[in-house]
């Protein structure tokens, strides 16, 4: 989708989410586990830099004691390599949140980051989201808006 009216700025989000469930084991309960992941491209179409992209979203939290939401990164991506590698700097064992990416203020909790950095003329930027979605087998769930000002 292009950004707003500038349509030289575009951004696509993909999402994917995968159901696996867990091995049965004597006396404990069987665990679904959803691994998920949501990539975030920006390509800077135009012939000079952006000198400060802002990026928002929110990954899913969980109201529900019987469902685990677990973050495992927000790291920003090469956008050259293989699906699953991070940039330089931002490997998921390094922090969950990673250069560049920050809670915003007062709004801790809540699921929402932000992605700040400049985009060069004619660059592409990849910024992705892993976490993982943990309820016993059986326990349906799906995701709902908190809408908050």
């Amino acid at each position: 989708a292009p950004l707003g009216v500038d349509d030289a700025v575009r951004v696509v989000h993909r999402r994917t989410a995968r159901t696996e469930e867990g091995p049965e084991r004597p006396f404990v309960e069987r665990l679904w586990t959803t691994a998920c992941t949501a990539r975030y491209a920006v390509t800077n179409k135009h012939t000079f830099a952006i000198p400060k992209l802002l990026l928002r979203d929110a990954l899913p939290v969980s109201a529900n004691p019987q469902i685990a939401v677990v973050v495992k990164a927000v790291h920003e991506k090469d956008p050259h390599a293989a699906d699953n590698s991070f940039a330089a700097g931002n490997t998921p064992g390094d922090a969950v949140l990673g250069k560049s990416v920050r809670q915003p203020e007062g709004r801790e909790g809540e699921g929402m980051f932000e992605w700040v950095r400049g985009v060069e003329a004619g660059q592409t930027v990849v910024l992705q989201a892993v976490w993982e979605i943990h309820t016993p087998s059986g326990v349906s769930w799906e995701e709902m808006p908190l809408i908050r000002p």
